[in-house]
């Protein structure tokens, strides 16, 4: 069974963790950490492959059923045997180096399945040749996310896709709707392996799929929802551009451009809610916390796993950061590469929250007081186009003394 697509780094490509939700008290996670298949590019070096008993084309190199399937669940070790003689020449690569093998096996052992069912059911789905269309856009069959009798947006995922989801998450059985076939539209695969945000979703489809399953299999698509509202930007802006071009849009990545030091209203952020004032866009989570969290990093781990309009209403007010009553909106805090060796030192250092918090609140404290040095010179501005007898001057006064203050502001930064 060839992976679907090529050179995965499949460990960084997992979700975060594997929860065990147990009705008698809240669900905690059990994070689960897999090894990274050595033989996950395609080589006729090798004579030592193991294969599913039920399932012949299904390959495991040596590796990984000792390093995955034998450490973890040496029960399930019988399901696997030693492949017979390949003739000479003959490339394979380890099945286990497809980031949906790895869920299928990650799943296997947060519900101690006693079969091997799921790797097997993920296998038969690529046996049949389909593959995802990955990074290509194109037309053709695609099927979209209801939430009640409403499609999610631009969410769309590709046939094979859509099977294994439905494989792995029970759940999501009877949630896709084929999309129209009239629509020309060209496509991306919303769960495509090589998106940046394939782990965030998977996480999004493993937290419902769990909460599913104490709810006598109601799903419930907030952690979703609440992952794709972010789109909401980019989604306008892409729309707004592919009609000026004749051209479609385009289902959009799960988040806009981080905005660096630029004040935003209305935009959700990933944070630790006892260090509030450490607000982190979905790009920056995924660039600098999630690759840390993959890591077994308990500080990564302290962040919220979806973004978050702030103040968040389900939590209490008191917990939240309240910036000064002259600024309004927030600003992604881990954009620089000073506040990233910040956040690296931070977990080299054994996870040291008390320096990352004060690190934080430093510069937050610094941002906020530009902020308050801009407010003010806007209404000395004001004052000196009233009393000016040259608006213009009192304009080029006021630019003058902004870019010192932002001369100074990137030097800090």
């Amino acid at each position: 069974m060839a992976p679907p697509s090529p050179n995965l780094d499949s460990q960084g490509l997992l979700p975060t963790e594997v929860r065990r939700t147990e009705s008698r008290s809240p669900a905690r996670p059990a994070t689960t950490s897999l090894p990274r298949c050595p033989r996950g590019e395609f080589s006729s070096r090798y004579d030592d492959w193991y294969i599913l008993d039920s399932f012949p084309e299904f390959d495991v190199c040596p590796s990984c059923l000792d390093q995955i399937i034998d450490r973890t669940m040496p029960e399930l070790c019988r399901y696997f045997k030693r492949a017979p003689r390949r003739p000479s020449g003959t490339a394979t690569r380890c099945d286990f180096n497809n980031p949906w093998v790895r869920l299928a096996w990650l799943l296997t052992l947060q519900n101690s399945r006693p079969k091997i069912d799921l790797l097997d059911d993920v296998a038969h789905i690529y046996a049949s040749g389909e593959r995802c269309p990955g990074e290509s856009e194109v037309s053709g069959s695609w099927y979209g996310l209801l939430d009640g009798d409403r499609l999610i947006g631009d969410f769309a995922v590709c046939p094979v896709d859509r099977k294994v989801l439905e494989t792995l998450f029970p759940s999501l059985k009877g949630q896709f709707t084929r999309l129209s076939t009239s629509d020309p539209r060209r496509r991306r695969c919303a769960t495509r392996v090589g998106s940046r945000w394939y782990a965030a979703l998977l996480d999004a489809f493993v937290e419902m799929d769990s909460k599913a399953g104490s709810r006598s299999g109601k799903v419930d698509l907030k952690p979703l929802l609440e992952l794709l509202r972010t789109t909401s930007a980019s989604s306008t802006s892409s729309s707004s551009a592919s009609s000026s071009t004749n051209h479609p849009p385009q289902t959009p990545d799960p988040s806009p451009k981080c905005a660096r030091d630029t004040l935003v209203l209305n935009r959700h952020w990933h944070i630790i809610p006892s260090l509030p004032e450490l607000t982190v866009c979905p790009t920056c989570y995924a660039d600098v916390i999630r690759p840390a969290l993959h890591s077994g990093s308990r500080l990564a781990s302290s962040f919220t796993r979806t973004p978050l309009l702030l103040p968040d209403p389900s939590l209490s007010s008191s917990v939240f950061f309240r910036p000064p009553s002259s600024t309004q909106g927030a600003s992604c805090q881990l954009y620089s590469p000073r506040m990233r060796r910040v956040w690296a030192k931070a977990v080299a250092g054994g996870d040291d929250f008390e320096y990352l918090a004060r690190r934080a609140r430093e510069r937050r404290k610094v941002e906020a007081a530009v902020q308050g040095q801009h407010a003010s010179l806007v209404r000395l501005m004001e004052q000196r186009g009233r009393e000016a007898v040259s608006p213009r001057l009192a304009e080029e006064r006021f630019e003058r003394e902004w870019k010192e203050v932002l001369r100074e502001w990137k030097e800090w930064e």
